[in-house]
This record gives C-alpha cells, sequence and structure tokens, in this order.
C-alpha cells in the first residue's frame, strides 16, 4: 500500500482509489484502515506545493543571483513581507467520497486584515496591521514610515548602511516606491523574478 502511494504520487490517489486497485489485487481493507495506516507512516492528504515552470533564462538568472551573493553579509539585511489573515477562511481538507462531501458554512465577504512585518540577524522589528487594500501610497507613507525605518532604527546602529529585502511585486517596484526610498537613502537587494521567497529563519540567524 505504501509503495502504491509513492509510485503513484503524481496521480493523487485517494483512499477509496487505493482500496480499489488493492481490491483488484485481492487484498481486503477498507478505506479507513488505509487512511489510518498513510498516516502512521507520515502521509497527510493536501495540496501540492505549487512550483514556478522556469525557462532557461530564469534558471541563469537565478543562479547568477545565487553566485553573486555567497560571500554576502546578511547580518546588513533588513527582510520584510505581508500577507491576509481572513475569518472564515476555508482551508481544512477532507477525505471524502463521491456524493458524502463534507459541508462548510462560508461567508461571502468575509472580514480580511492584512499584515507586514520585518526582520534581521538583530531580531524582528515591527508588525503593522491595516484594512485598507496595499497600494505604493499605503505601502511607502503607512507601512514604511510607520514601521520599516522604526524598526531599521532599533536594528542597525546610527548611521549603519542596511538593505532592504523585499520580493519583486510590482507595489515593491513601482515609481513611487523607488522614489519614495531614494529619497530616504533605502537601498534594495537585487531579487531574481519568478524566485521562491527565502527562509527568514536563516537569513537572520533567529533558528
Amino acid at each position: 500500500m505504501i509503495n502504491l502511494i509513492s509510485e503513484s504520487i503524481d496521480e493523487g490517489l485517494t483512499s477509496e482509489q487505493v482500496q480499489q486497485q488493492l481490491t483488484n489485487e485481492n487484498i481486503n481493507i477498507n478505506a479507513r484502515t488505509i487512511r489510518r495506516r498513510l498516516n502512521e507512516a507520515g502521509f497527510k492528504y493536501m495540496k501540492p506545493l505549487p512550483k514556478s515552470l522556469l525557462t532557461e533564462h530564469h534558471q541563469r538568472k537565478r543562479l547568477s543571483w545565487a553566485k553573486s551573493l555567497i560571500n554576502f553579509d546578511w547580518n546588513q539585511v533588513i527582510a520584510s513581507d505581508e500577507t491576509v489573515f481572513r475569518v472564515h477562511d476555508v482551508k481544512r481538507f477532507y477525505w471524502q467520497r463521491p456524493g458524502e462531501r463534507e459541508v462548510c458554512r462560508t461567508v461571502k465577504y468575509s472580514i480580511k486584515i492584512n499584515a507586514w512585518g520585518c526582520l534581521s540577524s538583530g531580531g524582528f522589528g515591527r508588525i503593522i496591521c491595516f484594512k485598507e487594500n496595499m497600494t505604493s501610497t499605503v505601502l511607502c507613507d503607512k507601512i514604511y514610515t510607520n514601521a520599516l525605518l522604526p524598526s531599521a532604527s532599533k536594528l542597525f546602529a546610527q548611521n549603519e548602511v542596511w538593505l532592504l529585502l523585499e520580493d519583486n511585486d510590482p507595489k515593491h517596484r513601482s515609481k513611487y516606491s523607488v522614489g519614495w526610498k531614494e529619497d530616504h537613502g533605502i537601498e534594495t537587494l537585487p531579487w531574481s523574478s519568478l524566485s521562491p521567497d527565502m527562509n527568514p529563519w536563516k537569513v537572520s540567524g533567529l533558528y
């Protein structure tokens, strides 16, 4: 059974499909037992991790970017990112049989809150929550002003050079954001296109 799941991982077999294949091989076992045995073996029923399809150009750019930072001093970096939290957000998965779907009540326009945070090797910076949709003006006039700059002042010594690490979100690269950062003397670390988020725990040394 474990071998069947491992060999057919790309097919996304359900426990019922595994049961049917085993039945065809004259092995009688119910779906509940299959789920229990899979859980005991460390398997979980969940979505696969999405991974961008990279062209050769993307691969070369990412490799070049990584090589350029081999000896980089990450102590001079403050990393930031933002996310959205939603009330009544349904993310749970269920083992389900056809015709017996689990029902989860949802709210059409659920309440959401946006959050932005940052950290460096010196510790965590401020976390700021906001209800507005993220725009370049909100990013600069509210978040950078009230959270990024005070955090950098706390995490780095006076007049110490530091770099901002953020992804290639259009709001980070807009004309308004670029101009604002230039006006405030903020330099950003280059970020290769279609690159995954970097592990902040390793960057910060807080693990």
